[in-house]
C-alpha cells in the first residue's frame, strides 16, 4: 500500500492491457504538487526541445 495524492490519472475508456501504469500517486501528499511541472518532467521535456531544434538545425553550439 501506498499513501499520498493521488495524480496523473488517465482519461475515462482509454484502452490499456493489464500491468500498464494508469496513474501516479505521489507519495509527497502536498496538493499543490499537482499544480506543478516535476524536475523529472522539466528534464523530459527541455531533452525533448534539445533534440527537436537539433533535428531542425536551429540549435547550434556556443
Amino acid at each position: 500500500t501506498l499513501t499520498g495524492t493521488l495524480r496523473g490519472m488517465l482519461a475515462g475508456g482509454t484502452h490499456v492491457t493489464k500491468g500498464l501504469k494508469c496513474g501516479d500517486i505521489d507519495p509527497r501528499d502536498e496538493v499543490s504538487h499537482c499544480e506543478t511541472v516535476s524536475d523529472k518532467g522539466l528534464a523530459v521535456a527541455g531533452g525533448v526541445l534539445e533534440a527537436i531544434l537539433h533535428l531542425s538545425d536551429t540549435f547550434t553550439k556556443a
